[in-house]
C-alpha cells in the first residue's frame, strides 16, 4: 500500500471523509488501476450515501481484481440500495463463490432474499452466515424475518430473542420483534417491544408509527367503533408528541406500515383514516419541504396528450391488474392520453411484460420514486389501490400532479387529503356512500371494473387429494378468502347452513398470511360449529392455498360459492362465477361488503344476493336443495358472466371525470 493510500486509510478511520476521498483521488491518479483505492473509495461512497458513485468505483475494483471478495461483498449492498435486487444477488454470490468464509456475503445475500420475499433461501443464507459466525446478532435477525414469514412464529421469536441477547441495543430488531407480537395479537408484548426499541433509539419513528396504528385484538363481542377510538386517540398522541423538527423523520417512515387493517374490520372508518390521512400528509409535507426545499414546477409544460401516471405495486397475477388495472391501460384513448407506468413491486413478473407493452414508457426499480415523479410532471395520477404498497403510500401522501386519483383495489377511502377522486362502481355503492369517503366519490358504470379474465387454464383436481366425497349427495361449500376477511360476528353463518343442509361440508383455502392467522380461523370455526351441537370434523375441510390453475379446478369439483359478508371477494366470486360456480352473497352497508353482490347485480343474479343473515342462510339452504338449477347455472353462468368483462363504458368514464376534475390550466390535451 502507497503512502498516499495509507494516509487516505487514516483519515478514512479517523471520519475525515473528504479529505479521505481527496488523498484516494489522488492516489488512482497516480495508479488508476488500484484496485485498493477504488474499493476504499467505493466504499467510502457508500457511506456518504453516493450510491452510484459506489457501484462505479466498486465495479472498477471487481474489474481489476476478479477475486476481490469483499469489493463483491460491498458492490451488493451498493446495488441493493439502488433497488437493483437481481444484481445484487449476483454480487453476494460472486463473493460467496470467491470466500464461502465471508460472513457479510451470506448475511447480506439474506437481506436481498427477505426483500424480495424469497424467505426460503434467505434462512439457508442466514444459516451458512451463523455456521461461520455463531454469534452474528444481525444474522440471527434476518432470520427471524424469514422464520416470520414462512409461518413459524415460535422460531422467528427466538431468532429475534438470540439476536438480542447477543447485541442487546439493536433498536431495529426490537422493532421488528414488536411487530412479529403484534401479528400474534399479543399487542402488550408488542408495545413492550416497541418501547425498549425507542429507549435505544427515541429517533426510531416507525416504533411510534407501528404502536399509534396497531388495532385492538378482534373480539366476537367487541364494538367496532373501539378500533377507531384507539387508533383516534393513539393518531392525536402521536401527533401531539411529535417534536416540529421530528415530523420530517416521521415523514420519511410513512408507508412502512398503514392502517390498512381497519377495512377488515365492520363499522364506518372514514373519521380515523381522515385522522391517519392528515398526520401522514403533514409529515411527508415536512419530509418533502427538507430534501426538496424549492418545491414541485407550478405545471408541466405544454403537451399534445394528458400525461397520465399510473403507480402500482401489483403488476401481476394479482386482482389490482386483472380487475382494475389491464382494462384500463388496454383502452384508454391513446390519443388523449400518454400513460406513464410505475411498477413499484420489488419483482417483475410475466404479466409486466404486458404492462410494457401497453405504457408509452414502464418504469421499474428505480431507486428514487419521487426524483422519477418530478422529472417526468404529471397532469394525472392514478393509484389502483392505496395500502398494499409502501412506495404507493409514500407517493400518494404528496400533492405530485394537479389531479389524484384512487381505484377501489383497497375499498375503502384513503382518508388522504392528496387524493381528489376515489373511483368506485355505480353497482358497489349505495345512494349515500358519498359521506363514507374523503375524496369526491366517482361512480362509475356497473361495477367501476374494465376486467380482463387471466389466461388460466383450470388443473384436474383427484377428489383423493381434498377429501371429496365420491357420493355427490353431499353438497360442497367452498369459501377462499384470507382469513382476516372472517368477522367473529358472521361466524355462526356456516354452522346454521349446515343444520339446514344436514349432507354438507364446508372448504376452506386457507390464505399466504402467517400460519397462525389461519390457525385463529380455524379453531375458532370449529368452536362455532361445536356450539351449535355439531361435530366440526364432519363439516369442515381447511385445505393449503392452490396456484390459479388448482383453484379453478377446485372451483369445477364444488356445488356452491359463499362470498365472505364482513369483507366481499370481487375476484374470488368473478372466477367462479366464470367457471360456473353460483354465489350467494350478504350485501352489506359498505362497498367492501358489496363487491360480489355488485358483480351479481351486473350480470342480473340478484336472487343471490342476500339482505340479512337469515336470509343468506335460507339461500344457500334453497340452492344445496336444487341440483336441477345448479346444473342449469354451471352451463350458463361462464357465458352471462363474460358479458360484464371488458365494460369499456367504465374506460371512458374514467376519462371523462379525468378532463371534468382537471384543474383549468391544465386541459391542455
Amino acid at each position: 500500500m502507497n503512502e498516499l493510500l495509507s494516509a487516505a486509510l487514516r483519515a478514512h478511520h479517523g471520519g475525515r471523509l473528504a479529505e479521505a476521498e481527496a488523498l484516494y483521488r489522488q492516489s488512482l491518479a497516480t495508479d488508476p488501476h488500484d484496485p485498493d483505492a477504488l474499493y476504499l473509495l467505493g466504499v467510502l461512497f457508500q457511506q456518504t450515501g453516493r450510491v452510484v458513485d459506489a457501484e462505479g468505483a466498486l465495479r472498477q475494483a471487481v474489474a481489476e481484481k476478479p477475486d476481490f471478495d469483499e469489493a463483491y461483498c460491498h458492490l451488493g449492498d451498493a446495488l441493493h440500495d439502488l433497488g437493483r435486487y437481481g444484481d445484487a444477488e449476483t454480487a453476494y454470490r460472486a463473493a460467496y463463490a470467491l470466500n464461502p468464509s465471508l460472513v457479510a456475503a451470506s448475511n447480506n445475500l439474506a437481506v436481498t432474499l427477505n426483500h424480495t420475499w424469497r424467505y426460503r433461501e434467505a434462512l439457508e443464507a442466514c444459516e451458512r452466515a451463523l455456521a461461520i459466525a455463531p454469534s452474528h446478532a444481525e444474522a440471527y435477525a434476518n432470520k427471524a424475518i424469514a422464520l416470520k414469514y414462512l409461518g413459524q412464529p415460535d422460531k422467528a421469536e427466538a431468532a429475534y430473542l438470540k439476536s438480542l441477547e447477543l447485541n442487546p441495543h439493536n433498536a431495529a430488531t426490537c422493532c421488528g420483534l414488536g411487530t412479529l407480537l403484534e401479528g400474534q395479537g399479543r399487542n402488550d408484548e408488542a408495545l413492550d417491544a416497541f418501547r425498549r426499541a425507542l429507549r435505544i433509539r427515541p429517533d426510531l419513528q416507525e416504533c411510534r408509527l407501528r404502536m399509534a396504528l396497531m388495532l385492538p385484538p378482534r373480539q366476537k363481542d367487541s364494538c367496532p367503533i373501539d378500533a377507531d377510538v384507539h387508533v383516534i386517540r393513539s393518531l392525536h398522541e402521536l401527533a401531539k408528541g411529535t417534536a416540529e423538527t421530528s415530523w420530517p423523520a416521521l415523514g420519511e417512515v410513512i408507508g412502512v406500515v398503514q392502517p390498512f387493517g381497519l377495512a377488515y374490520r365492520n363499522g364506518d372508518h372514514t373519521e380515523a383514516l381522515a385522522r391517519y390521512g392528515d398526520l401522514a400528509c403533514r409529515a411527508r409535507a415536512a419530509w418533502f419541504k427538507d430534501i426538496h426545499p424549492a418545491g414541485l414546477p407550478l405545471r408541466p409544460p405544454h403537451r399534445r396528450r394528458l400525461r397520465l401516471v399510473i403507480v402500482s405495486g401489483q403488476i401481476g397475477n394479482h386482482s389490482v391488474w386483472n380487475v382494475i388495472l389491464h382494462g384500463i391501460m388496454k383502452h384508454l384513448d391513446r390519443g388523449r392520453f400518454e400513460i406513464i407506468l410505475y411498477n413499484t413491486s420489488r419483482n417483475e413478473t410475466d404479466t409486466a411484460h404486458r404492462a410494457r407493452e401497453l405504457a408509452d414508457q414502464y418504469h421499474h426499480n428505480i431507486p428514487d420514486w419521487l426524483q422519477q415523479a418530478m422529472a417526468d410532471l404529471p397532469d394525472v395520477i392514478f393509484y389502483p389501490e392505496i395500502a398494499m404498497d409502501p412506495t404507493t403510500a409514500r407517493l400518494a401522501t404528496l400533492r405530485l400532479a394537479p389531479l389524484q386519483i384512487a381505484g377501489w383495489g383497497h375499498p375503502i377511502t384513503t382518508g388522504l387529503p392528496t387524493i381528489d377522486l376515489f373511483c368506485s362502481g355505480e353497482l358497489l355503492e349505495r345512494p349515500d356512500a358519498d359521506r363514507d369517503y374523503r375524496e369526491q366519490l366517482v361512480r362509475l358504470p356497473g361495477t367501476g371494473a374494465c376486467s380482463i379474465l387471466p389466461a388460466v387454464r383450470a388443473a384436474h383436481i383427484a377428489p383423493s387429494e381434498f377429501g371429496l366425497p365420491d357420493d355427490r349427495g353431499t353438497i360442497r361449500f367452498l369459501i377462499c378468502q384470507q382469513a382476516a376477511k372472517f368477522d367473529p360476528a358472521f361466524d355462526t353463518l356456516y354452522p346454521r347452513i349446515a343444520r339446514s343442509v344436514p349432507n354438507s361440508r364446508f372448504w376452506f383455502i386457507r390464505d399466504n398470511s402467517p400460519a397462525w392467522t389461519s390457525t385463529r380461523l380455524e379453531a375458532r370455526l370449529s368452536a362455532s360449529f361445536t356450539d351449535y351441537g355439531l361435530r366440526p370434523d364432519h363439516h369442515l375441510s381447511f385445505i393449503d392455498w392452490l396456484p390459479g390453475e388448482g383453484f379453478l379446478g377446485l372451483m369445477d369439483v364444488m356445488d356452491i360459492f359463499l362470498d365472505t359478508p364482513a369483507f366481499s371477494g370481487y375476484t374470488t366470486a368473478w372466477l367462479a362465477l366464470h367457471r360456473g360456480l353460483p354465489v350467494i352473497s350478504l350485501e352489506g352497508r359498505f362497498m367492501r361488503q358489496r363487491l360480489a353482490s355488485g358483480l351479481l347485480r351486473r350480470i342480473g343474479l340478484t336472487g343471490f344476493i342476500a339482505g340479512d343473515m337469515d336470509d343468506y342462510v335460507l339461500k344457500a339452504a334453497a340452492l344445496a336443495a336444487d341440483a336441477d338449477l345448479r346444473r342449469l347455472l354451471r352451463i350458463n353462468l361462464p357465458h352471462a358472466t363474460a358479458k360484464a368483462d371488458e365494460d369499456t363504458r367504465v374506460v371512458r368514464a374514467l376519462e371523462t371525470a379525468i378532463f371534468n376534475h382537471l384543474p383549468t390550466g391544465h386541459r391542455h390535451a
